[in-house]
């Protein structure tokens, strides 16, 4: 806002009068300071036909104090926060971000840079507040016309059989990296169809967890993989759980085995996205003698009542296709 002042002046000297006036403009120091502020969306390995539209929110707070808080525009456009009138019954300053392209810089414009108040104590003093901000990925929706599906607090959504990781860089970079779900056979093979009579063994699907371990994947009655007593995203699962166990057949028909579910390339562990990779113990085998036995998960050969075999070190996979574990077989 500008403010004109005139000044004028008349004298008198030496018995001749004079007088003359002048304008000077400036700016209220008392107000509102708006800006621009430019915003990074990147996507990583993330087909285009399997990308949603992101819904980010800005958060802002008084420069580097307290907590950021949600930013709101009421209908003609102006920033609020929480403590301006009419902040309530208006909307989130919200951006949306499409699919087209990999990356993209939008500016934001509109967002409050300082705020200028006189003290209520004493008008002559002026109080100047600056505002700082960040993006937060938010919601997403399928399509434009969509409603948006919140994401809340998560660092991560499920979409298109997949899982979406959100990173963020700074402030205002924002980062989704699209993990699709694994799709896994099973196979059982042996090394030049030496079998010693073994007709099925027993195969049971581990995971890689964050000690770098491989331990057992579990299921509940209803098929939901459990990871550490935990579903996909780090939610505690009670009740009856179950190895993920197939018996595969020694060779020909039943030698491999599709799984009717697909596996999540990732799970949430302690709030963090953790990449899954799977491989195959062999923890049973059935013979001859019509009865099954045991194997130990961890086992690298193994004695028969017709000899013994070795069990080569199983593939390992962290995405769709056939996991397959081999035996070598010596007859007695």
């Amino acid at each position: 806002e500008k403010i004109s002042y005139t000044f004028s002046n008349d004298a008198t000297f030496n018995g001749k009068d004079s007088s003359g006036s002048y304008e000077i403009e400036r700016t209220n120091p008392v107000g509102d300071k708006m800006m621009s502020w430019g915003v990074y969306k990147e996507w990583n390995n993330a087909p285009v036909d399997k990308r949603p539209i992101v819904v980010a929110t800005v958060y802002g707070r008084v420069k580097n104090t307290g907590d950021y808080v949600e930013v709101r525009k009421d209908s003609n456009g102006n920033c609020l926060f929480p403590e301006d009138d009419g902040y309530g019954a208006a909307q989130p300053f919200t951006v949306e971000f499409g699919t087209e392209t990999d990356s993209v810089w939008v500016n934001l414009e509109g967002l409050l840079q300082k705020r200028t108040k006189r003290d209520k104590n004493d008008p002559t003093k002026l109080i100047t507040t600056e505002y700082e901000y960040k993006l937060k990925e938010t919601g997403y929706k399928v399509n434009q016309s969509a409603s948006i599906t919140p994401i809340g607090d998560k660092l991560y959504f499920e979409y298109q059989n997949g899982v979406y990781k959100i990173e963020q860089f700074y402030n205002n970079h924002l980062k989704n990296t699209y993990t699709p779900d694994i799709d896994l056979t099973l196979k059982k093979s042996w090394k030049d169809n030496v079998t010693l009579g073994i007709t099925k063994v027993k195969v049971a699907l581990y995971y890689q967890n964050e000690n770098n371990q491989y331990v057992p994947v579990q299921k509940t009655s209803d098929g939901t993989y459990v990871f550490n007593e935990k579903d996909r995203y780090g939610n505690p699962v009670s009740g009856n759980l179950f190895g993920v166990e197939e018996e595969l057949a020694s060779d020909g028909d039943g030698n491999e085995v599709h799984l009717d579910k697909l596996l999540p390339a990732s799970i949430v562990v302690d709030n963090q996205v953790w990449n899954c990779k799977y491989t195959l113990r062999e923890i049973g085998y059935y013979d001859t003698d019509n009865d099954w036995h045991d194997i130990d998960p961890n086992a690298s050969d193994v004695d028969t009542i017709n000899g013994y075999f070795t069990i080569s070190d199983p593939t390992s996979t962290d995405k769709s296709g056939t996991l397959t574990v081999t035996n070598n077989g010596t007859a007695d």
